[in-house]
């Protein structure tokens, strides 16, 4: 997939994330879920954006945390990992690291 570059479908993309900040900050798993899902199909259709690690992230901990379901939390926050790699700006990498390798990783692996 490529990086995608134009200014309308990265702010599109960003407001998308907002919703789902604010669905989690209210408490509704299943709106927080929608939103998740409907940024990796945003991603799928256009490319990466530096919020795309945190998208996948957030997808983790909302499978997590929401359903219960480890093994494809654990396999999200290894792609979320991967893809701040991607990340053009370092200020992008903290959040999708911190919510993989803490908030889901440290829970699904054992010790």
């Amino acid at each position: 997939m490529s990086y995608v570059t134009d200014p309308a479908l990265v702010e599109k993309f960003d407001i998308l994330m907002t919703a789902g900040s604010t669905a989690f900050q209210v408490g509704n798993v299943h709106m927080y879920m929608l939103v998740a899902c409907e940024a990796l199909k945003w991603m799928s259709e256009n490319g990466f954006t530096d919020s795309s690690a945190s998208a996948v992230s957030s997808l983790a901990l909302a499978l997590m945390h929401g359903y219960g379901d480890f093994d494809l939390s654990a396999r999200l926050a290894d792609l979320s990992i991967q893809l701040t790699n991607r990340c053009k700006k370092k200020f992008s990498e903290s959040r999708p690291l911190n919510t993989s390798a803490q908030c889901v990783l440290g829970w699904v692996r054992p010790v």
